[in-house]
């Protein structure tokens, strides 16, 4: 089912005032979602993927215009102090680069989630599906 904003809105009920999250850039996000998952690998948790993904990008964009266009443009932060209030944060993996942008919102970790749960049974699908492999007479 191609999900619409309202889908997004009942989902995700922070995304509710229109002003700030108006029904076009929703769409937007949601067709760019679509674009980029395949059903084949996805399957029934498409729409899944595709909610997580949508409020990830909805909530990075909103970000990225409060902050002048320039929400995380250094990358994470690792530590900071000022005065007697000190930050910091675990270092990330250089083998999960890809996934970084994911990691800075709660949406795209359960979207991060989702895709490792897919992933074996796509994989699974585009090699053995396409290519079948015969033990013992037994094709799989």
């Amino acid at each position: 089912m191609a999900l619409t904003p309202a889908d997004i809105r009942s989902v995700f009920p922070e995304f509710a005032d229109i002003v700030a999250y108006p029904d076009a850039r929703i769409q937007y996000y949601l067709d760019r979602s679509y674009r980029m998952l395949s059903t084949a690998c996805w399957g029934n948790l498409l729409d899944d993927g595709v909610y997580q993904l949508t409020a990830h990008w909805i909530w990075v964009g909103s970000q990225t215009a409060t902050a002048g266009g320039n929400f995380n443009a250094a990358g994470p932060i690792q530590s900071k102090t000022a005065d007697k209030v000190s930050y910091s944060k675990q270092s990330i993996s250089v083998a999960d680069d890809w996934k970084l942008p994911f990691k800075s919102t709660p949406y795209g970790l359960e979207f991060l989630s989702l895709l490792d749960l897919i992933s074996a049974g796509c994989s699974y699908q585009v090699i053995y599906k396409y290519n079948p492999v015969s033990i013992n007479g037994i094709l799989f």
